[in-house]
Formats: structure tokens, C-alpha cells, sequence
């Protein structure tokens, strides 16, 4: 089925507009990660929201971390390139996002505050409910998976995990939501509107989004919950790419 030339207009005037104060575009991909994280604390855990670190402020972490407080959960530390930012008791990210440079570094001198502010490596350094590696890849690995305390790890980033890393994970007992099921919003976005799957609206994408990331999610942890399978292990079955990767037309992600 080709692509509507209509729908590529459409879609080019949607990431113009803007959710909650970010453009479409900077929020498709931060948006579903955390939903992605939500759906899956709900399995994890029933007695209310955790506090979460995220290692990276782009537009992928950044919008994580906002959409993340808005749901209910306590950010308590961010990583980027220069620094990284500690709070137990959370931290401001209304402030910390208006503070940021376009290449995702805060600029804490432009407001006032308590944090813990030290090296970027240290986010490894410190407990928290959920862990969201949303900039680099291998930076879960032989030599840092040890350090990750944390119940759960969500990969907001590409390939943030490699093999040596995932050894570790499994045999502490971390769960893990990967890569390509918690932060595929952007190619959602972009199959679906190219398609005319979905009504042109950001209300429209975001909630095809959010349905998408916590289907995908509880498929992977109810299975995982039965079987006691990693959770890349069965998604990766689930997921596999077909020899024809055709549109989307039942729902489910096709990878």
C-alpha cells in the first residue's frame, strides 16, 4: 500500500505543532518511552508511582522526564553531557527544561536550587525505581552493568544495552523494556500518518502512541510474568521483522 503524498504534507505540518509546550516531533519518541515505563511499573509494582533517573536531556529525555512527572513519578537525578543533577526529594523539570541549551545541557545558574550537582559518569552511583538510558549506546556494559540499582531499565536510547551488559541485568533480576519496543514513537508516528492510519491531530498520534507502547509492553510482561523469559528474549520473538514489513494494520508493532 504506497504512502498518501497528502498524509507526507500532513505529517511535515503536525511536527510543527506543538503538545504541551514541546513541537510533535520533540515528543513522539520521549512520550512513548514513558508510557512505555508506566505500563510497566504497573506490572512491576501496585503501590504507587517510583522515582526515576534519566542519562540524557535531549528532546527524548527531556520530554521522558516531563511527561514522567506528570504521571506521577518523582525524577530524582538527570544526566547530560556536562553534568549530573541529583535530587531525593525531585527535582524542578519545568525548570530544569527551560534552562536547557538546544544540545539538552541545563544551565543551573539560571534559577536557583539545592541539587547535588556532580560529574556525568555518577548517575550509575545512585538507587532509584527506574533507570532510562536516553543517549548513548553501550553505556550498559561489562564494566557499569554491576553499578545499575535500579528494578527497572528503559531504553529511551538506541542499543544503550550491549550483550555483556544484559548478562549482568539478568542475573540481577533487573527488568528491561528494549529499545526498539519503548522508544519507536517517532517510527509510529511516521507509518502511521504516511498511511492515513490515524486522524491528523497531535491528541490523535499521541494517544495511538501511548496505546501502542503499553500493548507491546504488557504482551512482553505477561509473557515474561508466566514464563520467566528476559524480556528482550521475548520481544525480539514476538517482534521479529517479517520478510514484508507492511503497514500496521492490526495494531501490534511491526519492528
Amino acid at each position: 500500500m504506497p504512502s498518501n503524498p497528502l498524509a507526507l504534507v500532513a505529517a511535515k505540518d503536525l511536527l510543527a505543532q506543538k503538545v504541551d509546550g514541546f513541537f510533535l516531533n520533540d515528543v513522539v519518541t520521549g512520550y512513548g518511552v514513558a508510557f512505555a515505563a508506566d505500563e510497566a511499573w504497573n506490572f512491576i509494582e501496585t503501590r504507587g508511582k517510583g522515582n526515576v533517573i534519566i542519562q540524557g536531556f535531549g528532546c527524548v529525555g527531556a520530554s521522558c522526564a516531563f511527561k514522567m512527572m506528570r504521571m506521577g513519578y518523582t525524577i530524582i537525578g538527570i544526566a547530560d553531557a556536562k553534568q549530573f543533577v541529583y535530587s531525593k526529594e525531585g527535582l524542578d523539570i519545568d525548570k530544569l527544561i527551560l534552562s536547557k541549551d538546544k544540545f539538552g545541557i541545563m544551565n543551573l545558574e539560571s534559577f536557583s536550587h539545592k541539587y547535588n550537582v556532580m560529574e556525568n559518569y555518577k548517575w550509575f552511583d545512585y538507587q532509584c525505581d527506574i533507570l532510562v538510558p536516553a543517549a548513548l549506546e553501550d553505556v550498559i556494559n561489562k564494566d557499569t552493568a554491576e553499578n545499575v540499582k535500579a528494578r527497572l531499565v528503559v531504553e529511551g536510547a538506541n542499543i544503550p544495552t550491549n550483550l555483556d551488559g544484559d548478562r549482568i541485568l539478568i542475573e540481577k533480576g533487573i527488568k528491561v523494556i528494549p529499545d526498539f519496543i519503548a522508544n519507536m514513537g517517532a517510527i509510529r508516528f511516521f507509518d502511521r500518518v504516511s498511511f492515513s492510519m490515524v486522524e491528523f491531530t497531535t491528541k490523535a498520534i499521541i494517544d495511538d502512541i501511548e496505546s501502542i507502547a503499553r500493548r507491546n509492553v504488557s504482551k512482553i510482561f505477561n509473557e515474561s510474568r508466566e514464563s520467566g523469559e528476559f524480556q528482550r528474549d521475548i520481544a525480539k520473538r514476538f517482534f521479529a521483522p517479517s520478510i514484508q514489513d507492511d503497514p500496521d494494520i492490526y495494531g501490534e508493532y511491526v519492528n
